[in-house]
């Protein structure tokens, strides 16, 4: 299967986005499926991103 192509589009467009952005970035698993959050806790690659979502959140909720 792989990445569409308006997902690479998106994830060139971000590349524009300055670093101190506070938009959130945009990281591609071509291997991984649209639900691979039933991956938590069970699959390292779906832990760190759901470590890194939460980093966000809170550096932007204040939490």
């Amino acid at each position: 299967m792989g990445v569409s192509p308006q997902a690479q589009q998106f994830a060139q467009s971000l590349e524009s986005v300055p670093a101190k952005s506070s938009a959130p970035g945009l990281d591609l698993m071509p291997e991984g499926q649209h639900s691979f959050i039933l991956g938590a806790g069970r699959v390292p690659e779906v832990d760190q991103a759901i470590e890194q979502m939460g980093q966000w959140l809170r550096s932007h909720l204040g939490a």
